[in-house]
């Protein structure tokens, strides 16, 4: 009886021992699965977190660019918004907890199509670079020639200007006296009108080697102070072409003119009785179309 009870005592011991180490080894197996988990989980923030800033490095040089390139990226549209999208999707993989090599391979396709739309944005800025140095060049070229157009038109101005002053002979020395003329045809200079019989006009035309020599036209005209122009007749004939008008002469003289200075007088005599107009006299001389001298007297 003794022994058994001993053996059941023995029995029980073991058994206790048994459950003992049984708990001990639970406890174990559950210690050692939490570590892991929490190891797992450690790990796999850390994975993610890594992960991310992957990815905002890569969208960094991805804004930095389009910050960089300025209005050039709105030709690129719509590869930005592919970028935009593959950007979006590894978010979410990544929120998932998809797997790491998935996401990777993920973020290395963003990469290249952030390089493959920089590449694009280079070559859109070297075109337009080039252009703007094509059309600088054109610029310069036509304010180039627009100076020499320029320079040309105003050298011919200037030629022509000299050409044509050139070809205008100035009459010097011009003249315009006034005479009595006494029976015996001896002239006495008076400035009174009332005895004012004959207006001689002298001067000197000036020498020009441009104008071609020969017969000229002189043409006198002698305005009244009323801006009436005294004539040798009646005739209305007595006229010719100034500016594109025909105007009254009062005295007209042929010269052979052959570009040497020429001195030469002319005299408008009193055709009618009574008393000239007093006040003062305008004179102008004419060679052909052209103006060539004036002067002025007074009758009192």
């Amino acid at each position: 009886m003794q022994e058994k009870r001993e053996r059941k005592g023995t029995i029980w011991i073991v058994l206790s021992m048994l459950f003992l180490i049984g708990i001990l080894v639970i406890g174990y197996l559950y210690f050692d699965s939490r570590t892991n988990m929490n190891n797992r989980i450690t790990e796999k923030v850390q994975e993610n977190l890594q992960l991310n800033q992957n990815l905002d490095s890569i969208v960094n040089i991805f804004e930095e660019t389009t910050r960089a390139y300025g209005v050039l990226n709105d030709s690129l549209h719509d590869l930005r918004d592919v970028i935009t999208t593959q950007q979006d999707r590894i978010k979410l993989l990544i929120a998932e907890n998809r797997g790491k090599r998935e996401i990777e391979r993920e973020l290395a396709l963003l990469q290249s199509k952030i390089q493959m739309y920089e590449h694009k944005l280079d070559s859109i800025f070297l075109q337009n670079q080039k252009l703007t140095d094509e059309n600088l060049k054109l610029s310069h070229l036509f304010e180039s020639e627009q100076k020499r157009t320029y320079e040309l038109t105003v050298e011919k101005e200037e030629l022509t200007k000299k050409a044509t002053l050139g070809a205008v002979v100035k009459a010097y020395n011009v003249t315009a006296k006034t005479y009595r003329v006494r029976g015996t045809g001896k002239e006495v200079e008076t400035d009174k009108a009332r005895r004012v019989d004959r207006i001689k006009i002298c001067f000197t035309i000036g020498e020009n080697l441009v104008i071609s020599p020969g017969k000229k036209n002189i043409y006198i005209r002698i305005a009244r102070p009323d801006n009436v122009v005294l004539k040798m007749g009646k005739e209305e004939t007595n006229s010719f072409e100034y500016n594109g008008k025909s105007i009254v002469y009062s005295m007209k003289e042929i010269v052979d003119y052959q570009n040497k200075a020429h001195n030469m007088c002319v005299n408008w005599d009193k055709i009618v009785d009574g008393s000239a107009m007093k006040g003062t006299y305008q004179v102008a001389v004419f060679m052909e179309s052209e103006q060539i001298g004036t002067t002025s007297f007074t009758l009192n």
